[in-house]
């Protein structure tokens, strides 16, 4: 087997395959991941692994939404039941929707894959966005996601956002499955670090982490 062979399935190479750790997520929620176009060919990118569980799901790559033929037309069509998960200084906590506080149900649930300056950007330059009911999660979980950082304290990765809000606005799904993507996911990290080797890791992260506080 060539060490750079490529699973047919999961698309990472085979001697990182995922495969055991992904399986259809029938979520009843859309989800709608607007991606900067930096991230399509990210290699620690999570909506990849996003995209080969969840089963509805539309990923749309750009950087103003508002000349995308594609979003404008779900925006047309969903606007009403649709939601938007960005902190924000107007973004109310996700989690009342459980406490049936929030003004409608949500159908669709818009997230901004990029690194935070980028998410900023696509929202700044989408004025559809701002129309949206903007919502932000509360919770105080750590992100995994170990080799990307942000500025933002308590930021999440795209998927680690997803999980969280679903289980909120979707009581009922599937959590095994939820977990097992969180551990695909923490999988793939793993492998990055085994790949740079623990030594690189250490220094170009956990010390400057450790620097930074």
């Amino acid at each position: 087997m060539s060490k750079r062979a490529k699973c047919s399935q999961c698309d990472f190479l085979e001697s990182r395959c995922l495969c055991a750790y992904l399986f259809p997520i029938e979520n009843q929620t859309t989800l709608i991941i607007l991606q900067h176009p930096s991230e399509t060919d990210h290699a620690l990118n999570t909506v990849r692994l996003m995209k080969k569980t969840f089963q509805k799901i539309i990923v749309i790559t750009d950087e103003k939404f508002s000349l995308n033929s594609q979003f404008m037309e779900l925006y047309k069509n969903f606007k009403e039941s649709m939601g938007l998960l960005f902190l924000s200084p107007s973004s109310l906590p996700i989690e009342n929707y459980s406490d049936r506080k929030l003004s409608s149900k949500i159908t669709h649930l818009v997230l901004l894959d990029g690194t935070w300056k980028k998410a900023k950007k696509i929202f700044h330059l989408s004025p559809e966005l701002h129309s949206l009911p903007n919502y932000a999660l509360k919770s105080q979980q750590k992100s995994q996601y170990r080799l990307r950082k942000s500025p933002i304290a308590g930021a999440l990765s795209t998927l680690e956002a997803s999980v969280l809000a679903l289980k909120i606005v979707e009581p009922t799904i599937n959590l095994q499955s939820l977990e097992l993507l969180e551990k695909a996911f923490d999988k793939m990290i793993e492998n990055q670090i085994d790949k740079m080797g623990q030594e690189t890791y250490q220094e170009n992260y956990l010390r400057k982490k450790t620097k930074e506080k």
